[in-house]
């Protein structure tokens, strides 16, 4: 059985524990310096903190610190910065990185799946379908044939996009939203909320939300037969 180390942590770890055995492997602990005193992290051992990486050489790992492209808390701000730098560490460090792919989902044999990837169950990934490293796919998402996702990216539940599309590094596709349309580009670092539908490219750093004050739309009530005099 192949041993496993997750950099870092994050409050739905069960979840990726499970996957893990999944797929085969051994996790034997968590690296993370804000832990490391409390000696465990929701009942899984912590084994080290990031500098100690190097004495695990001989397993795989995979970030498991979460990311949200919130510019408001600075507790999920906070949480980026420490995904960077966990990333720029397991990608200057040497260290084998694991791919995690759920045996519940359906990925082509003509996709290209990066190291680091983190594919949930029931995922669909079309062939020639390209997924960059440290990517976390959530259950039930769909990648069209020929399409692309970036480093970094996270797709969340029931997110798709349709083919040839191109979505750039650090995208954040939220649950029940997708790229409809094909052949679009999706500018790097581009959020989509919940619940969108795109039929067109977005710009990098994009925000796409049906909130603000100039998208809110008032209808006025439709009258029963009844009520009209």
């Amino acid at each position: 059985m192949k041993s496993l180390v997750f950099l870092g942590s994050n409050s739905t770890i069960h979840k990726f524990q499970e996957l893990a055995e999944d797929c085969g492997y051994d996790l034997l602990g968590i690296l993370d310096d804000d832990w490391y005193d409390q000696g465990e992290y929701m009942g899984i051992p912590v084994i080290g903190r990031e500098v100690d990486i190097s004495k695990f050489g001989s397993s795989e790992f995979v970030c498991m610190t979460n990311w949200y492209p919130d510019q408001h808390d600075p507790v999920v701000i906070r949480n980026r910065e420490k995904r960077t730098r966990q990333i720029q560490l397991l990608d200057s460090s040497g260290v084998q990185l694991a791919r995690l792919i759920s045996p519940r989902s359906q990925v082509s044999r003509y996709a290209k799946v990066a190291d680091g990837v983190i594919i949930n169950a029931f995922c669909v990934l079309d062939p020639g379908v390209e997924v960059g490293a440290h990517t976390l796919l959530y259950d039930h998402v769909i990648l069209g044939p020929n399409s692309r996702v970036g480093r970094d990216c996270v797709m969340q539940r029931w997110a798709g996009i349709a083919g040839e599309t191109n979505v750039g590094d650090g995208t954040y596709i939220s649950n029940m939203s997708g790229v409809m349309k094909v052949e679009l580009e999706i500018g790097a670092g581009t959020f989509i909320h919940p619940g969108l539908y795109l039929m067109r490219g977005t710009e990098p750093n994009e925000v796409v939300s049906l909130a603000g004050r100039d998208l809110r739309k008032i209808y006025p009530r439709i009258m029963a037969v009844s009520e009209v005099d």
